[in-house]
């Protein structure tokens, strides 16, 4: 099966190569989550470098500056993102080409992967791009031209019954490879057959003027201080086209006095269901919107705090309330077919100490009134993590990184009336159907709706690449099992008295163990990782463990 966002990116992806090709000095220019995206953050921790951001991260705010004097592990070796041409006030530089693979033995699996979808079986992607630039004095304008091509051969394999879930039904799209859980468009398997996309990817057309900035284009947001699961928005969906409007990390100051230090952006976006969501009562797209904003203090640099807010709405409801909807003062859901979800941060990001600790807590569908005394906890998720950097010399260093994630629905919410209302969650949206995604994907957290996680990992960084091990504990969405149960009739109303006496004994959660790594070898960047997999109670059937293997392989060429 083909599917395509934009038939022109065959060609665009072609001539790129033959454009990049031709570029020629290093820069620090990465996409979100990247090896070297990665490893430019360990050196700010280390305190080589600055981060060119605070909370809000996407590939045009990611410009890390190197000195060429700064003496650091990979020092020796060029980042895949090739040389800048100049010529006047124009430049042109390419941005790398990678290719990454993927293999899952027993069932899909992936996640913060951008616009793919990664099955059961052998998966591929190959991305690359040219970013050309013109400048005058405080005037930017900016072309990124990026796209993405991938293949999924989506093999098949057993998918949750939702009529094994007591209580919960494919309330809409397609019952044979939909989700099993209501009012989220996240289909458990694209379709019967392999899949190849080609899609703009990073694409994007900007403009700045000083800090300001302006942008149209795919480029992914990541809003929050999460590496593993970001509670609002991140690139574990594909980027979907918006404008953007926003202040790049700068210090503020009035009268010579300084303020402290601040970034924002606000933008508008449209969403597009996947082939796999019945979209009979709801719109073909959904407007998207958002806001979010980072700050810190002038006299505490190291910490930031963070405020993300975003609103969905049907697209055949947009008006002006719907376009400023995430302006809004009251937090309510939206008074027409949609809702909203906000999260508060605090990242502490210390180089004197290599420490960074960060706590995000987020909510949905906002309660009001008495509910904020009543039951603060109502609607709520959070997501708590830290890293640590442990300097082994200029030329070596360790990363140690943990993170928790919990995305359920509190006991409160477990305990409320079993109507449309209680089967909402974090991610679902009951008005608008198809929830906070993106073609199927979601838009924050790949652990999803009712998910649960903890992560540990260990990494060496050497002169010639790193090698990392990690841990991770993830339990998939146990809203549903929680959901379900014994329940009493009052006033016309069912309420939930909890869970089934074996709900606990069918929960489907997995122990992944990996180990992985990154070798420079020339023009080359080889990376590879290999996760086991320890599965137990498979798609909610108690007793029913099974294993699952997964091996990545990235190649870079640095042009």
């Amino acid at each position: 099966m083909l599917r395509t966002r934009s038939i022109h990116g065959v060609l665009l992806t072609l001539s790129l190569l033959i454009i990049a090709a031709a570029a020629h000095a290093q820069s620090g220019t990465t996409p979100i989550g990247s090896v070297w995206d990665r490893y430019y953050e360990a050196l700010a921790l280390r305190g080589d470098i600055e981060r060119p951001y605070m909370t809000i991260r996407q590939l045009s705010r990611n410009a890390w500056e190197i000195p060429e004097s700064l003496e650091h592990p990979w020092q020796d070796h060029r980042g895949p993102q090739g040389s800048t041409a100049r010529s006047g006030a124009w430049s042109a530089r390419s941005l790398g080409v990678e290719s990454y693979s993927s293999y899952n033995s027993r069932y899909a699996s992936g996640g913060n992967d951008g616009a793919m979808w990664q099955g059961r079986g052998f998966n591929t992607r190959l991305q690359g791009g040219v970013h050309g630039n013109y400048e005058q004095g405080d005037h930017r304008l900016g072309v990124t031209l990026y796209p993405v091509f991938w293949v999924a051969e989506n093999r098949e394999f057993e998918l949750v019954d939702p009529d094994d879930i007591t209580g919960t039904n494919v309330l809409f799209g397609d019952p044979v490879y939909g989700y099993y859980s209501r009012t989220v468009d996240l289909p458990q398997r694209h379709g019967p057959d392999p899949i190849y996309e080609v899609g703009w990817g990073e694409s994007e057309v900007r403009y700045d003027y000083g800090p300001l900035s302006a942008g149209f284009g795919n480029q992914a947001l990541w809003l929050g201080p999460g590496r593993q699961n970001s509670l609002i928005l991140s690139n574990n969906a594909g980027g979907f086209p918006k404008v953007d409007l926003g202040l790049r990390k700068t210090e503020v100051s009035i009268l010579e006095r300084n303020l402290g230090t601040l970034e924002a952006i606000a933008f508008w976006g449209r969403l597009t269901p996947s082939d796999y969501f019945d979209t009979t009562n709801y719109d073909d797209h959904n407007l998207y919107t958002g806001v979010a904003i980072g700050y810190s203090l002038p006299f505490w640099p190291e910490f930031t705090l963070g405020f993300n807010k975003v609103a969905i709405t049907q697209w055949s409801d947009i008006d002006a309330n719907a376009l400023i909807q995430h302006f809004r003062t009251e937090i309510r859901g939206y008074r027409g077919d949609g809702g909203q979800q906000a999260s508060l941060s605090g990242d502490f990001f210390s180089p004197a100490t290599g420490t960074n600790i960060y706590v995000e807590w987020g909510r949905y569908d906002f309660s009001r009134g008495k509910h904020w005394i009543h039951v603060p906890g109502w609607s709520s998720v959070y997501s708590i993590g830290g890293r640590q950097v442990f300097d082994l010399g200029p030329r070596r260093f360790a990363l140690l990184s943990v993170e928790h994630t919990n995305l359920l629905k509190s006991r409160a919410q477990m305990l409320g009336p079993s109507d449309r209302w209680n089967s909402a969650g974090f991610y679902r949206q009951h008005n608008v159907g198809t929830g906070f995604t993106h073609r199927g994907q979601i838009l924050g957290g790949a652990i999803g709706p009712g998910g649960h996680s903890q992560y540990v990992s260990l990494a060496y960084y050497g002169r010639q690449g790193f090698i990392d091990v990690f841990v991770q504990r993830y339990a998939r969405n146990k809203d549903v099992l929680y959901f379900t149960g014994q329940s009493e009739e009052k006033d016309g109303t069912l309420f939930m008295l909890g869970p089934e006496s074996d709900a606990r004994q069918r929960v489907f959660a997995e122990m992944r163990f990996g180990i992985g790594g990154y070798l420079h070898a020339g023009a080359f960047g080889l990376g590879s990782r290999v996760t086991v997999h320890d599965t137990r109670n498979f798609n909610y059937q108690a007793g029913e463990d099974t294993w699952n293997t997964r091996v990545e392989l990235t190649v870079n060429y640095k042009l």
